[in-house]
């Protein structure tokens, strides 16, 4: 019978070609986009990372920990239950990977039968000739240290060499007594011979999504493990490939080795080259990691002090043209950043020695310590001082917490200013408190904060027993620290401890890795961190569409520690400056504004089958309705282990997740005691007030009468809490905010994201992504059943259909009508439905927003796009072509499926659609059609035109070809936004608008070709051909500077005669000039103008937000105005002294401007006193932007309506 499996985000699945021993066929994932668990373009400097990969000669045995090493004869030697190395059989053992996540392949493929025994470089052909197999059925040898080119062996009791084998700890066996602590007795431990049924099938062995007897076949998983596996460097190397291959390219990264390893290839004891971690620089790292060999002891302190001295760019360790700080490392002309910021994580298996004199008592000094704090403390109030009070404090001298100590107080380079960004997620009642507080980082000067991770070595004290204040647990809230040494640090143990005091004393964090998994986890958690206190990002939206007293614009934002909010702001004109400014009204995120956990209104829905849509229920542990059975499995499950296994922590979890405090900084992490939201990313707030739509519907203005006017206004948005949250936005008579301004009134918790749900619970887990996708609102008539009032159905409701983004692959709904309805006792007439991948494999990561749309039978549905990536391998794998839905409004239930079968879509390299745009032509509210394009670039029509409207009568228009396709040969160009449609200026058919470029994956936030465009291609009935005789292009002439400082784009006006006869165009293209150049938000048609902003990628600065310019341009032939867009000299009027006077003597207008609002789509309000429109952006590292545009005397819009 087969289960579906439960899989742990960080388990990359196996393929079916694993079964029966055939050799491994590697995933059609290369060409699957690489979709990120943290955001993409967040600005600042990009940090530097230096590894040091623990290379010491015990990294060659295949044992851990090292007591293991004298059981070489008895049977625990080959058990995972004693042996952290030896194979474990529930365990999914996957094959290493390139630094850019594509699975490693092989001239021969590993299996079974043709096992590698390279004992330093198995990962590349080049380095592992064909000699160098092993037949495991007939020919294995447990090894027991690999060091040479003759490995020693172990026999477990047996007679080798024979089949492949393992011994299973089994507590019913004759002689065993039973009890799990005696895993010393021999009898408890049962030998299995590898073989195509001798699995326990307790996972997904095969990848095929789901736990069968296909997956006692262990051969090849034995057989992977053996290859790269085998030994701790084998292992360590293996899981930094497959940690590292993950890692954004928004970090740099180098690398060294304890002591000088022989060898010619691979990581040295002098720090690499500080590169980017990008494009082929990944290749290298990896390569690098795979040549490098190990041999000698284990130098710890010595390694840190280099790692310390190479950051204070001490030339003996690192040249002035190499030095880290520079834009371009071994460019001596590239710039130095004062605000890069450094980190070092330092894995090892072992215990430190060697020599190291001279620092001394580094973490607990005589006498107090001045920092070199610059923004900390203000200058008024001095500089801060250090005392070495606990946890840093101890009686040792030159250990390795005294090294790390000293490179974190040390102004590392004084040459230069103070700038590296503090981390403060975490803010006490006093500035001593938040200064000593081991999860803040406070320094601003060039420091050093070092990582450690642990391979299998235990020290005296447990670090598990600690929270991340390094406050024992079962004292809290007694506050007890650790006693780290007794003067010296000469054990073991207390070196083991000298480890995890070392990250302590640095504002880091330690982690105990007993096994590969554990060591990939470690490294992902230690870099999720280094994310963590760098990032920021924000979205924009407003509650008006003109500037007025009570008007407001709302900007949902993340600040470094994946804390979010959701403000507030009034917008004002100042007459002097002439410019719009706004003032922050309140911030949702703060504690007051969250009734306690067990009070809040929290809903969730209970677990869609394929022909079920769920149903809502209290996001509750008990009562009737709760959550199900299936959900508290997930909320079980330790999120620290990879196997499905319960901690019976679920209820805590839940109530962790709700708020409850009572269970942070034991088994749960520390949260900010100040603000409460998750991090906002991808999911812009969306305005439910107390205005109509102006519909002409029978009924509706009953119902805006009695709903709509009277309802509380509540702004919704998604957060990495897991939750969408809804805050209230009141304001009273005359604007102001009110007491109620900004509490939330609801939140709800979608099935789909419950599997991984439990990793918000896990201390320094590495961030995801849950709720992140972009939300839609609307008014719509209905089969709603009991939520009619008083059950009178069909009837009016206000609905609320959100995507998931990287969260998960669906979407949901909820019905928002009357916020004063919100109880978790109505969590059934709350939530309407969840459409997932479960319903339609070809449903991927939904980051299109939904569109709310009357069809032309006079029904209400909501169409969505697939989103990407839909043939991910799980148990319900898509086609790998795009798709358009219609659902049924009210029940999530599938209307119609429009495939592009036609779109080179394959499992391997799968296709994608982004937002819709739903076209109402015919003025009548009905829609006529939808265009969208994909991420291969082409643009394609839908035709929903016919009366009847069922399923079979809803086609891909122009006989299922695309519109448009905006790439060529060698040049793709994908499109990620919604287009903008409008009419055609001969009245003959429509203009639909959009630009192309993608910022999905981190390596989108390179400087890379092709070249960008923003396109107007005429929709007359027939596909347009991508050609210069066929698409009229304009460009960038000359850049200049206004009045007011601010750079402009000038672009040419080439002439535009429409037809298809020579020298007519059926379209035309303006060229985003700059290097990577794209267009990643959502455009605005307004009066015969389009407005856009692009962004400039590949952001290494000290300045946040990524840079890009604000466009608007002619719709008749994309070149500039008649009129001038922009008051460039700031003297409030929109005149000819705006103009510009090109290098040839010609006047024109500008078409776009640098701002720093790029990552956010254009919001447009009318300015009705001043006759102009105001444009505001929401700005990449924080803040918000506002500029007044002239509309050119127009006001208004088009007479017929886009439907979003």
């Amino acid at each position: 019978m087969k289960r579906l499996l439960p899989t742990k985000v960080f388990v990359t699945t196996l393929l079916a070609g694993l079964i029966c021993g055939a050799g491994y066929v590697p995933a059609a994932s290369a060409a699957m986009l690489e979709l990120p668990d943290i955001p993409i373009g967040s600005g600042g400097a990009q940090p530097n990372i230096l590894l040091t990969l623990d290379t010491s000669g015990s990294m060659a045995r295949a044992h851990m920990p090292d007591d293991v090493g004298t059981l070489t004869t008895t049977k625990r030697y080959c058990s995972s239950k004693k042996n952290q190395v030896y194979y474990d059989p529930s365990t999914v053992y996957r094959l290493p990977q390139d630094g850019s996540g594509n699975t490693l392949t092989f001239g021969d493929a590993v299996t079974f039968t043709n096992a590698r025994t390279c004992k330093d470089n198995p990962f590349e052909d080049s380095a592992c000739s064909t000699g160098n197999r092993i037949n495991l059925s007939t020919n294995f040898r447990p090894i027991d240290t690999d060091d040479t080119p003759t490995p020693s062996y172990a026999t477990c009791g047996q007679a080798i060499p024979q089949a492949a084998f393992y011994f299973r700890f089994n507590t019913a066996l004759a002689g065993c007594d039973g009890c799990d602590g005696t895993i010393d007795n021999e009898s408890c431990y049962q030998k299995v011979t590898v073989s195509a049924t001798s699995g326990p099938a307790t996972v997904d062995i095969n990848g095929d999504g789901v736990v069968d007897s296909a997956d006692a076949d262990e051969r090849t998983n034995f057989a992977i493990w053996y290859s790269f596996y085998r030994t701790r460097l084998l292992a360590a190397k293996t899981a930094i490939s497959l940690a590292f291959s993950q890692f954004p390219t928004n970090v740099r990264l180098s690398g060294q080795t304890l002591l000088d390893p022989p060898g010619a290839a691979g990581l040295t004891n002098s720090p690499s080259l500080m590169r980017q971690f990008a494009g082929t620089n990944r290749t290298i790292f990896m390569s690098d990691i795979f040549n490098t060999r190990e041999g000698g002891t284990t130098p710890l302190r010595v390694a840190t002090d280099r790692a310390g001295r190479y950051f204070s760019a001490d030339t003996t360790v690192v040249s002035s043209a190499n030095s880290p700080y520079r834009k371009v490392p071994g460019d001596a002309t590239s710039e130095e950043l004062d605000c890069r910021a450094n980190f070092h994580i330092l894995t090892t298996d072992g215990y430190w020695n060697g020599t190291l004199s001279g620092l001394g008592n580094q973490d607990n000094p005589s006498s107090a310590e001045t920092m070199p704090a610059t923004s900390f403390v203000p200058a008024t109030r001095g500089a801060y001082s250090f005392d070495g009070r606990a946890p840093y404090g101890d009686s040792a001298s030159n250990t390795l917490a005294d090294v790390a100590m000293h490179y974190w107080k040390t102004d590392l380079r004084p040459d230069l200013p103070n700038k590296v960004p503090a981390y403060l997620p975490f803010k006490a009642a006093t500035d001593a408190e938040t200064f000593y507080d081991p999860r803040n980082d406070p320094a601003d000067w060039q420091h050093m904060v070092t990582f450690t991770i642990g391979l299998g070595v235990s020290g005296n004290l447990n670090p598990a027993n600690y929270n991340a204040r390094v406050q024992l647990k079962s004292a809290l809230p007694t506050v007890t620290y650790p006693t780290w040494n007794d003067g010296t640090v000469d054990s073991d143990g207390e070196k083991s401890d000298d480890l995890w005091h070392a990250a302590v004393n640095s504002r880091a964090q330690h982690f105990v890795a007993t096994n590969p998994d554990a060591f990939v986890i470690g490294l992902k958690k230690a870099v999720s961190n280094i994310n963590a206190r760098l990032g920021s990002g924000t979205a924009l939206a407003t509650n008006t569409t003109s500037i007025s007293a009570g008007g407001r614009l709302f900007q949902a934002q993340y600040d470094a520690g994946w804390i979010g909010h959701l403000k507030a702001f009034k917008q004002s004109y100042n007459a002097t400056t002439h410019l719009y400014e706004t003032t922050e009204d309140w911030d949702s995120s703060e504690t007051a504004n969250f009734l306690p956990y067990n009070t809040r209104i929290v809903i969730t829905n209970t677990t869609p089958t394929s022909s079920t849509y769920g149903a809502g229920v209290p996001f509750q542990w008990t009562g009737t309705p709760a959550i199900d059975a299936t959900q508290k499995a997930y909320l079980n499950d330790n999120p620290d282990t990879l196997s499905m296994d319960s901690d019976a922590l679920g209820p805590n979890r839940l109530d962790f997740l709700r708020g409850s405090t009572a269970k942070e900084g034991t088994d749960f992490p520390n949260r900010s005691s100040t603000y409460k939201l998750g991090d906002v990313v991808g999911s812009s707030p969306v305005y439910v007030g107390k205005e109509g739509r102006g519909y002409l519907d029978a009924g509706y203005d009953t119902f805006v009468t009695n709903y709509v006017e009277t309802r509380i206004p509540v702004v919704y948005v998604g957060s990495n809490d897991g939750m969408l949250h809804g805050f209230r936005a009141d304001v009273d008579a005359s604007g102001n905010k009110t007491s109620d301004s900004g509490k939330e009134v609801l939140a709800y918790v979608p099935n789909k994201i419950f599997k991984n749900l439990g990793q918000l619970t896990s201390p320094g887990a590495p961030h995801q992504f849950f709720v992140n996708g972009p939300t839609t609102v609307g008014d719509v008539y209905g089969d709603f059943g009991a939520r009619c009032p008083g059950g009178a159905t069909p009837c009016w409701r206000t609905i609320l259909v959100g995507a998931l983004g990287k969260g998960g692959q669906g979407y949901y709904a909820l019905d928002v009508t009357n916020p004063a309805d919100f109880t978790e006792a109505n969590a059934d007439k709350i939530f309407l439905w969840e459409f997932t991948d479960v319903h339609d494999a070809d449903m991927g990561y939904t980051f299109g927003a939904p569109s709310i749309v009357k069809l032309r039978d006079g029904s209400w549905a909501v169409i969505v796009s697939n989103g990407y990536n839909n043939s991910e391998p799980d148990a319900h794998r898509g086609s790998g072509h795009g798709a358009l839905y219609v659902l049924n409004i009210a029940t999530g239930a599938k209307r119609a499926k429009l495939t592009l079968s036609s779109d080179g879509g394959t499992q391997a390299d799968p296709n994608g659609l982004a937002t819709p745009a739903a076209v109402d032509v015919t003025a009548d509210n009905q829609i006529d059609y939808v265009y969208a394009g994909d991420v291969k670039g082409r643009m394609w029509k839908f035709d929903l035109t016919d009366a009847s409207a069922p399923a079979s009568t809803f086609t891909v228009a122009l006989g299922g070809a695309a519109l448009f396709n905006a790439s060529t040969t060698g040049n793709p160009r994908a499109i990620t936004t919604r287009p903008e449609v409008g009419p055609h200026p001969s009245g003959s058919g429509y203009m639909v608008y959009f630009g192309t470029g993608k910022l999905l994956e981190h390596i989108d936030n390179t400087p890379a070709p092709p070249t960008n465009y923003f396109y107007g291609i005429w929709d007359n009935g027939a596909t347009v051909a991508n050609s210069a005789s066929t698409i009229l292009t304009q460009t960038v002439v000359e850049t200049q500077n206004g009045a007011n400082g601010n750079p402009y784009r000038l672009i040419s006006n080439n002439t535009m005669t429409w037809g298809t006869g020579l020298g007519q165009y059926l379209g035309w293209k303006t060229e985003l000039p700059t290097l990577g150049e794209k267009q990643i938000s959502d455009s605005v048609l307004r009066n015969k103008r389009i407005l856009f902003t692009s962004m400039v990628p590949g952001g290494d600065r000290c300045e946040g937000g990524e840079p890009g310019w604000l466009w608007t341009l002619n719709t008749d032939n994309g070149g500039p105005l008649a009129y001038t867009p922009f008051d460039t000299n700031n003297d409030g009027r929109f005149d000819s002294s705006d103009f510009f006077v090109l290098s040839d003597g010609t006047r024109r207008a500008a078409s776009a401007t640098r701002t720093l609002s790029a990552m956010s789509s254009p919001t447009v309000q009318n300015d009705v006193e001043r006759g102009i429109e105001v444009v505001s952006g929401s700005l990449a590292g924080g803040g918000l932007g506002s500029t007044g545009t002239s509309a050119g005397g127009k006001k208004g819009r088009q007479s017929w309506r886009q439907l979003k």
